[in-house]
């Protein structure tokens, strides 16, 4: 089925090429027998250009723009330095320890005091908590004694709720810089959140591609697969700050490379915006498996069956993020279910040759969670083209 545009946008116009490559192009960042790149800096603005060859063997155009200022407000939303983690965390543990002692009646007499201290060897923060009086509330002699009874019972108490105390402390603080916390698993980037961050700075792009792609997910598949494969480093090298080894939508179209989970979400940040949901499938790694992993998107199938009863069934749940999927190598013959829906894989990662749509490589089978992404209309209100 061939969908529109998404309405309201403005993006350059596109053509089809042919099969002819096309020749040199002014400000061309990098050339490969399917890719084509270029890009210049001009009123604050990228002014983006990309050929891709598809598996059609047919070249095609697309040249978008996205403010430089937008992307680096995208950028400023995800990450953080790794030395603000420690001071940041220990302020909110300190805030909810104080908000839960009143409440378990471990606190009247003194308040809690949280300190950070890094350990390399075990590369993580320690937070180290201590009872503090507060010589205003000691009124009377016998105070005295009430207090010091209450330093042991919320020592006792603090031992006991320690964990999830400081759980929920990294957790919120996790949030705010763009990342989910998972309990076998550890922190992960927050890809649906991402996709929403970045979807304003990327709206002409989305528009640009959406108009070569007509739509068709196998197709913007390619343009990725096209796009060098780049693998990201855990920490930016320009700013320091932990990004997870994750290069968000814009920053992807302006450098015009990307790893698996980076194309990813650039990949669901376009085709979001569409009624099809998506999900991107994560190895499995429990924490401190220090083992590679990948990402592929997972893009609902519409086909087969009984139309009426197949979209009735598709659209009455939503996945928990967390579920595992085992993913096997070969060409689904069709589309996989997961939770009440229906997904066909979607390898956008390129680098080591094209896989067809549909396919799971051999390298690349194993288990995965499924973290699905929350539809455009739910961020951002967008006019929806009628059904036929």
């Amino acid at each position: 089925m061939t969908r529109p545009p998404v309405a309201g946008l403005v993006c350059s116009a596109v053509f089809l090429l042919g099969l002819a490559a096309p020749p040199n192009q002014p400000n061309e960042v990098y050339r490969d027998p399917s890719f084509v790149f270029t890009r210049l800096l001009k009123d604050g603005t990228w002014n983006l250009g990309y050929y891709f060859r598809g598996v059609d063997d047919n070249w095609r155009e697309v040249k978008c723009g996205i403010a430089n200022s937008m992307s680096q407000g995208v950028e400023a939303g995800y990450g953080f330095q790794p030395s603000e983690k420690g001071s940041a965390v220990a302020k909110l543990l300190k805030s909810k320890i104080d908000e839960e002692g009143i409440k378990a009646r471990v606190l009247y007499y003194g308040e809690s005091k949280v300190t950070s201290k890094y350990d390399k060897s075990k590369k993580q923060w320690l937070y180290t908590t201590s009872w503090v009086e507060i010589p205003s509330r000691i009124n009377v002699n016998g105070d005295w004694t009430k207090s010091s009874e209450e330093r042991g019972r919320f020592m006792a108490w603090y031992r006991q709720e320690k964990g999830e105390l400081v759980r929920k402390a990294e957790s919120e603080f996790m949030s705010s810089k763009g990342f989910l916390y998972d309990r076998e698993m550890g922190f992960l980037s927050n890809y649906s959140a991402l996709t929403a961050l970045s979807t304003p700075a990327m709206n002409d792009c989305i528009e640009a591609l959406n108009r070569e792609t007509l739509g068709r997910a196998e197709v913007l598949m390619d343009f990725f697969q096209s796009m060098p494969y780049k693998w990201i480093d855990l920490t930016d090298a320009k700013s320091g700050k932990w990004i997870d080894g994750l290069l968000l939508p814009p920053a992807v179209m302006t450098e015009g490379r990307g790893d698996c989970d980076s194309k990813a979400v650039a990949f669901c940040t376009v085709q979001r915006t569409y009624p099809e949901r998506l999900v991107i499938f994560r190895s499995f790694r429990k924490l401190g498996d220090n083992r590679g992993g990948h990402a592929l998107v997972g893009v609902e199938a519409w086909g087969g069956g009984n139309r009426r009863r197949h979209q009735r069934q598709k659209w009455s749940g939503a996945l928990s993020p967390w579920l595992r999927q085992q993913l096997f190598a070969g060409i689904l013959e069709k589309p996989m279910q997961i939770g009440l829906r229906y997904y066909t894989p979607c390898e956008v990662a390129g680098g080591s040759g094209r896989i067809p749509f549909g396919q799971v490589a051999p390298d690349r089978q194993g288990w995965y969670v499924v973290m699905p992404i929350q539809p455009l209309d739910q961020y951002i209100e967008t006019p929806r083209p009628r059904k036929k």
